[in-house]
């Protein structure tokens, strides 16, 4: 009635892939764990930063800026909870006080409890969540029975539910980031050792052979390569080994200090060590400290076992009857154990050696 001329059209999830991808990608410049829950609506978990709240802050400037929309978002310690605060005004508290937070909400709002429930709870004279939250789990175990530790948990604000990571498909993202700007290879290398950590720890029987090393320094620049390794990435020392080598080639790292060799390893802003990261992004030679690094392993696919243990509960007998078959044609030594194979003394000498002064 107001404008003769509008059209309205019908929303066609296909027309808006784009732009969701778009501000999806923004995201993952702060986090790997993002669970998209409708085009215009994801759930992330920014619980790697130091300081998760300056992090989503940032995020939000970014967002409107990019995209030059207005944004509703929250925060908390639980999707649900954050999926409340963007709903609410004044809903700083909720990441620091969820209790609190919830307190003065309608017990409608208490969403990870089935319906029925709350309604029971609302036939029952418990109109906000606060007053649920004070009721005795003996009461609530009488009236709802096991769901009544679900109930007391969420009307407290401490039923957690875990991030999905499902953007980007078919690949597994991490990042690193430190509390503050770092200048020395030694803490970056502690950082990779992390990173490799995490990585490995999704990937849930997943391999990957593509990886994208990204380092971002403190004035905002990101330098980034990527290689395909020979050797599938399935571990976390998989993982360790390809970070590592991506990083030497973004950036040539010192060699290892040896024992005797004096100093610590030299700050990243000086030395030839360095000069390649900063010489390419500061033509002046004035090195920026790193504040985050990130891993994304792509084109996840299921974990192919190329070989199996020789011996386990399943193959045991016919693994004995190969050995003797072959102990009896071939002699006895033909054949041993890893275990039955004595080290030769040097080295059984070496390695006490190492026990006992801690030298290589």
């Amino acid at each position: 009635n107001l404008v003769r001329e509008a059209k309205f059209l019908n929303w066609k999830e296909e027309n808006h892939v784009e732009a969701q991808r778009k501000w999806l990608d923004v995201c993952m410049n702060f986090t790997g764990v993002i669970e998209p829950v409708d085009q215009h609506v994801a759930v992330l978990d920014l619980s790697a930063h130091p300081n998760p709240l300056d992090i989503a802050e940032r995020l939000v400037r970014l967002l409107i800026q990019r995209m030059n929309i207005r944004l509703r978002h929250g925060a908390g310690p639980s999707p649900w909870i954050a999926q409340l605060a963007s709903q609410r005004p004044n809903s700083s508290i909720a990441p620091l006080d969820p209790g609190g937070f919830l307190a003065d909400l309608p017990v409608t709002d208490l969403t990870p409890v089935p319906f029925a429930h709350r309604e029971h709870l609302e036939f029952l004279g418990y109109s906000t969540i606060g007053q649920v939250a004070r009721i005795a789990l003996s009461v609530l175990r009488g009236q709802f029975g096991e769901e009544a530790i679900t109930i007391r948990q969420a009307a407290r604000g401490g039923l957690v539910q875990p991030v999905r990571p499902l953007y980007p498909p078919g690949s597994v993202r991490e990042c690193f980031f430190f509390e503050s700007p770092v200048d020395d290879w030694e803490t970056i290398r502690a950082a990779a050792a992390e990173l490799a950590k995490r990585l490995g720890s999704r990937l849930e029987n997943r391999q990957g052979s593509t990886l994208l090393l990204e380092m971002e320094d403190e004035s905002g620049q990101v330098r980034g390569i990527r290689r395909r390794f020979t050797k599938q990435i399935h571990h976390h020392a998989s993982a360790f080994v390809a970070i590592r080598t991506l990083l030497d080639s973004l950036a040539p790292l010192p060699k290892e200090r040896e024992p005797d060799a004096g100093p610590s390893v030299p700050p990243l802003t000086r030395g030839p060590s360095s000069r390649a990261f900063h010489e390419s992004s500061h033509p002046e030679g004035r090195g920026e400290s790193v504040v985050a690094l990130r891993a994304t392993l792509t084109e996840l696919e299921t974990l192919r076992v190329g070989q199996h243990r020789l011996i386990d509960s399943g193959t045991r007998p016919q693994a004995d009857n190969a050995m003797l078959y072959v102990q009896r044609t071939f002699g006895e030594d033909a054949v041993r154990l890893a275990s039955e194979i004595e080290p030769p003394r040097r080295a059984q000498v070496l390695k006490e050696w190492r026990n006992a002064t801690g030298w290589y």
